[in-house]
């Protein structure tokens, strides 16, 4: 991909993050999420799997960046 690519990809998420989620339904849920890091991510998502009665392996997780590294694997299994 050229510059050209990753600005155009960077407008389309800065778009959808930033004006059209928030109109969502979803918007509104996603703001309640509060941004966390490494181990506290792991900590979180073990809990809400646990809630639910579920095994890591059955969740899917997105990350998009270092720290997501610790939770990424943790789904794996």
């Amino acid at each position: 991909m050229s510059p050209v690519d990753d600005d155009k990809i960077k407008q389309r998420l800065d778009y959808f993050f930033w004006e059209k989620l928030p109109t969502t339904n979803l918007g509104m849920a996603v703001k309640e999420v509060k941004p966390m890091g490494g181990r506290r991510k792991v900590a979180a998502l073990k809990k809400f799997a646990d809630n639910y009665s579920q095994p890591l392996s059955k969740w899917v997780v997105i990350g998009d960046s270092i720290t997501d590294f610790r939770m990424l694997e943790a789904v794996e299994g």
